[in-house]
């Protein structure tokens, strides 16, 4: 197996845990240039809307807003700009899922670039 081949694998299995598709956001030549060291995992990801969480639907908007604490959420809204009055609560979601998404990405990142370094050693 390749070390590309290794990498692949290793991102498919950490999209696992993170219940969001990294690989779709990766061509051929940025595995090789991962594995080469010549660009990092998250400036990668970053320069696309992996980060960027869509949520669709009032119904699933709402459970996520209760379910991360409605004081919190406001907190995050103020913080985006929105007032009280004006948040719409699908992009307040999507907000909340997406600081989800890196918060749970900046725990494995070192797990990734520690697999990385092993693959060159």
């Amino acid at each position: 197996m390749t070390k590309k081949q290794k990498l692949e694998k290793f991102i498919s299995e950490i999209e696992k845990d993170l219940h969001h598709e990294i690989t779709y956001y990766l061509e051929d030549q940025d595995y090789i240039d991962l594995v080469n060291q010549e660009i990092d995992l998250i400036d990668l990801l970053e320069n696309t809307d992996f980060f960027n969480v869509d949520i669709i639907g009032t119904v699933k908007a709402n459970k996520i807003i209760y379910d991360f604490g409605l004081d919190k959420a406001v907190e995050i809204a103020k913080d985006y700009g929105y007032s009280i009055d004006n948040f719409y609560t699908e992009a307040l979601a999507s907000i909340i899922e997406s600081q989800k998404l890196r918060n749970k990405f900046d725990v494995i990142e070192g797990s990734i670039k520690d697999y990385i370094d092993n693959l060159n050693e």
